[in-house]
């Protein structure tokens, strides 16, 4: 629960920018250390999916992520999103211009 709380504070929705609620948040499977979650945007009615690794040190321990000059941004998730929605499997077409 404490994860959930905390993508709900800190992330809104990368389509509008909306804040989003634990009630959008659905697990669709999890191991023991991971989770595939599909959070359901009730503004925009985007769904983001998202796969979350956890590390299993101290949770008491509070750890500040670091953004890296390589991390990928939430803009860019959403815009690859925007990409593959509707994808038919034909590979090239990804990479050809418009």
């Amino acid at each position: 629960m404490h994860l959930l709380r905390h993508i709900t504070q800190k992330t809104p929705c990368p389509n509008c920018k909306e804040p989003i609620f634990p009630e959008q948040i659905r697990v669709d499977t999890s191991t023991e250390d991971s989770a595939l979650l599909t959070i359901h945007c009730e503004f925009c009615e985007h769904d983001l999916h998202v796969h979350v690794f956890v590390n299993m040190t101290d949770p008491e321990i509070e750890q500040e992520h670091t953004v890296k000059e390589n991390d990928i941004s939430m803009d860019e998730l959403a815009e690859a999103h925007k990409i593959l929605d509707g994808f038919d499997g034909d590979i090239g077409s990804l990479f050809e211009t418009k």
